[in-house]
């Protein structure tokens, strides 16, 4: 059975020489970023330092002026939402209503796991979310 430790060095999202501009107005230049397996990370900023924005690009909701991104070594063609959500990449917006007595994961999966007797799924989410880790 494979470490965790081992699992952990495995590259999963690479973001190379991001740039992006709206106008004249640079929001990032040359961004790189990297992400491995069974790591999570908070983009954490000043109003406008284009931390939505990145978030948007992963998520394939907005292209990078510059740059591209890969994942499990391969670069990502013609990026979009669905795409993305076949990569299981998700984003939560910091306007997104959130249900204050699930968990984040929870609510992350609301619309994506089926409801039971029209109640939430609590027993299919721990299952989906398992599968994650």
């Amino acid at each position: 059975m494979e470490s965790t430790t081992n699992r952990k060095n495995q590259e999963l999202l690479k973001l190379i020489n991001l740039s992006l501009k709206y106008g004249n107005l640079s929001v990032f230049h040359n961004t790189n970023f990297s992400l491995n397996t069974h790591e999570i990370h908070a983009l954490v900023g000043e109003h406008g330092a284009g931390k939505s924005s990145l978030a948007k690009i992963i998520a394939g909701f907005q292209e990078p002026k510059t740059g591209f991104i890969e994942y499990n070594g391969v670069e990502l063609k013609n990026h979009s939402p669905q795409l993305a959500k076949q990569k299981k990449i998700e984003m939560v917006t910091q306007n997104n209503p959130l249900f204050n007595q699930f968990t984040i994961a929870n609510n992350i999966l609301i619309g994506k796991v089926p409801f039971l007797l029209g109640l939430f799924n609590h027993n299919k989410a721990a299952r989906v979310i398992s599968a994650f880790f």
